[in-house]
């Protein structure tokens, strides 16, 4: 029982107490709760789909995720809760889909966003996603890009980073991952780097063994693919 007031008492301070009664009774009568009319509202495609959609190279299918979108609450909640100046900082998104984390993250004033993507066919959804919401009058960070490249391999951009990653992927291809953030801290030792883990279902205990990262901040509201933990290289 202590277990779910804390639950509640975290999406209350998360969301308020209307969200909060409409997630409990989503999970005895509504189960599809938190599909948003996000994209009607901005005209945009980030429903969920498939592996088989994304079409994926079939070696690296094994460790994926199908694409679900974060839910702009929890986003927002993310970027309102960062101990740091978005100015100061380029917000990177692994595992990127079509493009959700992009669209939220520029309504906040960041230095930068860069999407990373595997699967062209998403990275490709998420570029017209962001060309369609250009001329948006809440836009306060327009230098926004997609990358289609396995997060293993790509060059992060110099400065402070904020990372973000909705569950993308598991098994050793996050455990590179961790790695490869690791070595580009110590290339540029001056800088800081952040990593808003959404969903952390599959990655947390890689991340704690690692020894690279320290958990700041965890939120479990309803429902739990809400959660969120944020850490910091160390």
């Amino acid at each position: 029982m202590s277990r779910a007031l804390e639950v509640a008492r975290t999406h209350i301070a998360m969301f308020g107490y209307v969200s909060a009664a409409r997630a409990a009774l989503s999970k005895l009568i509504a189960p599809k709760y938190g599909h948003e009319r996000f994209d009607s509202r901005h005209g945009v495609d980030t429903h969920p789909w498939s592996l088989a959609d994304s079409r994926l190279p079939p070696e690296t299918v094994g460790e994926a995720i199908n694409y679900e979108p974060a839910h702009t609450g929890v986003l927002h909640h993310v970027f309102r809760s960062l101990p740091f100046r978005h100015e100061d900082y380029h917000l990177v998104d692994l595992g990127s889909g079509k493009g959700r984390t992009l669209l939220v993250g520029s309504e906040y004033p960041f230095k930068a966003i860069t999407g990373v993507e595997l699967s062209e066919r998403s990275a490709q959804i998420a570029r017209d996603n962001i060309a369609r919401n250009a001329q948006r009058t809440d836009i306060r960070c327009a230098a926004v890009d997609v990358h289609c490249e396995n997060a293993v391999d790509f060059t992060m951009p110099e400065g402070n980073l904020l990372v973000t990653m909705y569950n993308p992927f598991f098994g050793q291809t996050f455990q590179q991952c961790v790695e490869h953030l690791h070595h580009a801290a110590l290339a540029e030792p001056a800088r800081k780097i952040w990593l808003a883990y959404i969903n952390p279902w599959l990655g947390e205990s890689t991340l704690e063994q690692s020894g690279y990262f320290q958990r700041i901040e965890e939120f479990r509201p309803i429902p739990r693919n809400w959660t969120w933990s944020l850490w910091r290289h160390v």
